[in-house]
């Protein structure tokens, strides 16, 4: 199996690059130690134990920000997906996209926790206004805290054919 990633720092926060590294470390030490390596090779247990390394890796961040005044405020986006032979299994967070790409096709696969053009009654997002990208905002990332709701990690698992690609 391989483990791939992408942690993306946020845009006009503090030590985005910081947030970032510390997601990876976090998924690629579980994966050197065995945590992502759970005893059946079913689809549930593979994405458990890959969330649980993902809001492992929410935790660290978050408590690395409320701890060191550098890094207050600091987050990232992740894409991180386990594949093997005919299989892949991903958790995401944020607006960092997984597409996979056959031979005449490429797929959107995950999908960006976002706010269209700033209307939402029950998601604040996280950017302030003059950090926007094209008029959407980003509601969910990794080590930033909102004690009203808890971190929405999507997931799931796709089958892989013959000379299909993730990107």
């Amino acid at each position: 199996r391989l483990l791939v990633a992408v942690a993306d720092g946020l845009g006009g926060h503090n030590a985005g690059q910081v947030a970032s590294r510390l997601a990876c470390e976090t998924l690629f030490d579980a994966a050197r130690n065995g945590t992502l390596d759970p005893h059946d090779d079913s689809d549930q247990s593979i994405l458990l134990s890959l969330e649980s390394t993902i809001l492992d890796a929410h935790q660290r961040i978050a408590l690395w920000s409320k701890d060191i005044e550098a890094f207050e405020g600091m987050g990232c986006t992740l894409t991180a997906a386990i594949v093997s032979r005919h299989r892949a299994w991903y958790c995401h967070v944020g607006d960092s996209r997984l597409y996979q790409i056959g031979s005449t096709t490429c797929v959107q696969i995950t999908d960006d926790q976002i706010v269209t053009g700033g209307n939402s009654r029950d998601r604040q997002p996280i950017l302030q206004q003059e950090e926007r990208r094209g008029g959407d905002l980003l509601v969910q990332a990794l080590g930033i805290e909102d004690n009203h709701k808890r971190l929405t990690i999507q997931q799931g698992a796709i089958v892989l054919r013959g000379g299909d690609a993730l990107l």
